[in-house]
């Protein structure tokens, strides 16, 4: 036997066998949905729910247009019998197009298909490599950093505290172990031998680009440390912390989405970077304003990072977020531009509400900004990076008017799948 009659041969057992598995896998599916769905509506979100669900509504439409077109035959037969021919022909056109529209759903791709199909050729980066060593990508990974054992428990009070076992809490991540981590990092970007002069490196390699003069750091050139924070809210569904008087910004358990495990920056990383530009870098604390100026941050982070370095800025929002006492919060008021300073070359064509937007006063201050993203699954982005944390930086109330240029607006629907897109 040939080479090309075993690939045939192989082909139709996988194809026998898919055919055999779909409705099996569909019906299980179906099943699987119900019973977790029905008693609790809300996990109809969850990830395994959202791979379960496509199986079960193929299976449903294969099941029903099976069932129509086969029913539409028969009726038509029996039309043809009683030289009914009109109406014979009607039903024939019937199971006809069933028919068809089941061949056609079931060859197809999934929507993951569509998206991982594509061949970039290894080792050809896209665009223009930047950097002191122009293109290096960076990266750390520690098992011990944090808690594997970590249960997600929940101590059932309305605030999150210690109590609990949230993979976020402090008891659950090891900050020297992240600092060893980020101090790797640093150094391995740049290719010296201490932080001292990675750090300063890093000021020069910025202020080469920016205005071609050699220099670092100068006290009082001021340092944004831009955070990932979307759980805090109000009036859409977030952190409700207005309920608590007086308000102290003290993370709570979950509303409708802002379940209190949400994936946002980690504390202990931005520590790790604080404890680098102070006290290796000799950057002045009062120097550094850190946040997400969209939001808020919660009092357990800034409790955090204030008892280490009391003189920082953590910024703080009170033109959406009315109601709150910055001063007693000790927090840095952010203001906006008093008119639009970004403009996005799309020009409305794909974000229709999207044109310009206005900008926080404190990145046009700034001499240096320091991305501290979170990276994580999305449902609008696919995942998101350092780019999409700055949909938190223009200063409209939300970001949902840049959704469109993401792959799926509207979360579980992807249309913009293809590469090269805006």
């Amino acid at each position: 036997m040939s080479c090309s009659q075993i690939n045939r041969h192989v082909s139709k057992l996988k194809e026998s066998f898919l055919k055999l598995a779909f409705p099996i896998i569909g019906l299980a599916s179906i099943i699987w949905f119900l019973i977790r769905v029905i008693p609790k509506p809300s996990r109809a979100t969850y990830p395994c729910m959202r791979v379960a669900f496509p199986f079960a509504s193929s299976f449903i439409i294969w099941l029903v247009g099976t069932f129509t077109t086969i029913t539409a035959f028969k009726i038509a037969r029996r039309r043809l019998q009683k030289a009914r021919y009109v109406m014979a022909i009607v039903f024939v056109v019937i199971g006809l197009c069933t028919g068809a529209y089941v061949l056609v759903q079931m060859k197809t791709p999934a929507v993951a298909t569509i998206l991982y199909n594509y061949e970039h050729p290894a080792n050809q980066p896209v665009g223009e490599a930047k950097g002191i060593f122009p293109g290096r990508v960076v990266w750390a990974w520690d098992p011990d950093a944090t808690n594997e054992h970590q249960t997600g428990r929940d101590d059932g009070k309305i605030l999150v505290s210690e109590d609990d076992d949230y993979y976020f809490l402090i008891k659950n991540n090891d900050q020297l172990v992240i600092n060893t981590m980020m101090d790797k990092v640093i150094l391995n970007v740049t290719g010296d031998s201490t932080l001292a002069d990675a750090l300063h490196a890093l000021f020069r390699y910025h202020n080469r680009k920016k205005n071609g003069s050699d220099i670092s750091y100068t006290p009082g050139e001021k340092i944004v440390i831009k955070t990932n924070a979307t759980s805090i809210s109000q009036g859409d569904g977030g952190q409700p912390w207005h309920n608590w008087e007086p308000t102290q910004l003290i993370k709570q358990k979950p509303t409708w989405w802002a379940h209190p495990d949400v994936v946002e920056t980690t504390p202990q990383v931005v520590l790790a970077v604080l404890r680098q530009l102070i006290n290796e870098a000799g950057v002045r604390q009062q120097d550094i304003y850190i946040g997400d100026p969209m939001k808020n941050v919660y009092k357990h982070l800034f409790d955090y990072w204030k008892s280490e370095f009391p003189d920082i800025n953590v910024l703080g929002n009170d033109i959406r977020f009315n109601g709150l006492d910055l001063v007693a919060l000790d927090r840095e008021p952010v203001e906006t531009t008093e008119s639009d300073a970004i403009f996005y070359s799309d020009r409305g064509s794909v974000m229709k509400e999207a044109v310009s937007d206005k900008l926080y006063t404190i990145y046009e201050q700034a001499s240096y900004m320091i991305n501290i993203a979170s990276l994580k699954a999305h449902a609008c982005a696919g995942i998101t990076l350092c780019a999409k944390n700055h949909f938190g930086s223009q200063a409209r109330q939300n970001a949902f008017h840049l959704h469109d240029g993401l792959v799926a607006a509207e979360n579980d629907n992807p249309r913009r799948t293809n590469y090269g897109m805006y």
